[in-house]
């Protein structure tokens, strides 16, 4: 469980890490016109942060289930 909750926060700050880069790389049009930006990065933040937080929620679940149950 503490595995869980530990991978979790890495994703997280591994999704909000790709959004900075993204943010700092920003985009431009090259001298032919062509939209250049790192698009990908957008997306692989939303599965990472998404990731991230479905697996806190879960290992949260868990512990409160866990600590509920008792000794």
């Amino acid at each position: 469980m503490k595995k869980m909750f530990a991978l979790s926060l890495v994703l997280i700050a591994a999704g909000l890490a790709m959004w900075t880069v993204y943010g700092m790389q920003g985009s431009y049009v090259d001298s032919e016109g062509v939209l250049r930006e790192s698009f990908y990065l957008l997306a692989l933040g939303w599965l990472t942060n998404i990731t991230g937080t479905l697996l806190f929620l879960l290992s949260l679940a868990l512990f409160i289930w866990k600590r509920s149950k008792g000794p």
